[in-house]
């Protein structure tokens, strides 16, 4: 009677650990804070079930010993930075990460299917975020009236912050491959539906580099769907004209995305931009002047506004937008290829699943979009935030969480 007691208990506490894990996409909407305070109380029933059901194997499993190799690399390298405290504070407390994906491996092993209808509620706020910006873009305030900061820019509910476009290209193959992962057969027949929102939703955004990830990830979509390849030629022939009817409907966001892209990269010139080639060149200044181990984290603002790094008076900011060049730059060689080789693993796997034939369906596409969310959020060639930033961290290491869980899948239920 006790040990069925118990067994109820634990099935409670991995039930409500999971109910956390479909949070954090919704909590990263509201920024840094939300997704804080859960991967915290995520990471104590972590360890409190570990402990209680001796599960410390856990720990030798998703490759967490590169994972610890890593963060020990960065505080190592920043006790050798020239901003010690600036450098160590951003490195020293980045082993919550690695709590908070293994967390998440962990509990996608214990998961059963009690949250599966919760995932609807993950697919109709992306049709909200759609609706939303959609009244924002044409009435100038949201249904939260929030104004529109920027003429050719929604952000919907995320207010000041211009990052409505990158939440929904990098959260987007997290929701696909969940809604594949339960074997929800009403989202999946909605999932074309739920793409062409989030395409729209993206231009809306006005963001050039989440519009630039957002083909490459509808390529990939396309790429490995099962669709017949008449389909496959219809669909993209409607895309491309619905794209081009949007594109005409909406003159200020193609000003934006197109005209001055063409302008302020003086014609593909400088790349992204003027501003982002000055910091490129800048990174690129440190990672030669410190190749192997960098200048340490966070170490890019500071060294930034050196005469021998400084490109010109465009060069600095807080990061210089591209995480292999802040890598490069701060953490050198060495802390580049630990996060490169990440990349590069997803590229060939995608590869490999292309040719593979797995006769469980639902596995082998939660496989490929959780592997392409991994290869969209490490995209090289794109802008990016700080790789250091809670925010954009919390959306790294769900990705890697998803799919480290996809390698070791044991396709059962546990709980």
């Amino acid at each position: 009677m006790e040990k069925i007691s118990l067994e109820k208990k634990n099935k409670s506490f991995f039930r409500f650990s999971f109910f956390l894990i479909l949070l954090i996409p919704v909590a990263l909407i509201t920024g840094p804070l939300l997704p804080e305070i859960i991967s915290f109380f995520l990471v104590i029933i972590f360890f409190t079930l570990i402990y209680k059901n001796k599960d410390y194997y856990i720990f030798s499993k998703y490759h967490f010993n590169i994972f610890l190799l890593f963060y020990l690399y960065l505080v190592v390298i920043s006790f050798f930075s020239e901003n010690l405290f600036l450098s160590l504070k951003s490195s020293f407390f980045y082993f919550r990460f690695g709590f908070f994906y293994i967390a998440v491996c962990y509990f996608f092993e214990h998961q059963d299917q009690y949250h599966k209808k919760k995932v609807y509620f993950l697919f109709f706020i992306f049709i909200f975020i759609f609706i939303d910006a959609l009244f924002q873009i044409i009435m100038g305030f949201n249904f939260l009236n929030q104004k529109l900061i920027h003429p050719s820019r929604a952000s919907s509910l995320f207010g000041d912050e211009l990052i409505m476009g990158s939440y929904i290209v990098r959260i987007l193959p997290i929701i696909v491959g969940m809604i594949y992962f339960f074997k929800i057969k009403n989202l999946i027949n909605l999932i074309p539906l739920l793409w062409v929102i989030s395409i729209v939703t993206v231009f809306f955004s006005g963001e050039k580099n989440a519009l630039g990830l957002m083909t490459i990830l509808t390529g990939i979509y396309f790429l490995y769907s099962d669709f017949s390849y008449t389909k496959k030629i219809g669909a993209l022939f409607l895309i491309i004209l619905f794209s081009f009817t949007l594109i005409n409907s909406f003159p200020q966001i193609k000003k934006r995305i197109y005209t001055e892209a063409i302008l302020n990269s003086s014609k593909g010139i400088y790349g992204f931009s003027v501003v982002h080639y000055a910091h490129y060149k800048t990174a690129y200044s440190m990672f030669v002047d410190k190749p192997f181990f960098g200048h340490g984290p966070k170490s890019f603002r500071i060294q930034c506004k050196k005469d021998k790094f400084s490109y010109n008076h465009l060069s600095c900011s807080t990061h210089p937008h591209n995480m292999y060049l802040q890598l490069l730059s701060e953490t050198g060689i060495i802390g580049f290829l630990f996060v490169f080789s990440i990349w590069i693993f997803c590229f060939l796997r995608l590869i490999i699943l292309f040719f593979k034939v797995d006769k469980d369906k639902f596995k082998h596409q939660f496989n490929i979009f959780v592997t392409s969310a991994v290869f969209i959020n490490f995209f090289p060639i794109s802008t990016s935030g700080n790789i250091f930033n809670n925010w954009i961290s919390y959306v790294y290491f769900m990705s890697i969480a998803l799919f480290l869980y996809s390698l070791k899948n044991p396709g059962k239920k546990n709980a």
